[in-house]
């Protein structure tokens, strides 16, 4: 059985409360956050393969 973490256990529960719209599910993919995670690393790569070459 799954409980709930918090102080919130001891209180008693309201009838009149509705909590489902507290729990929303994150967006699974967002392109723009995988283009930067995609971008970033290869980035900072030809960076320093630009300076050892270079110099």
């Amino acid at each position: 059985m799954a409980g709930r973490i918090g102080l919130g256990q001891a209180l008693p529960p309201q009838s009149e409360t509705d909590r489902s719209h507290r729990f929303v599910a994150p967006r699974s993919l967002h392109t723009g956050a995988l283009w930067l995670a995609f971008a970033a690393p290869l980035t900072a790569t030809l960076m320093l393969l630009a300076v050892r070459f270079a110099g």
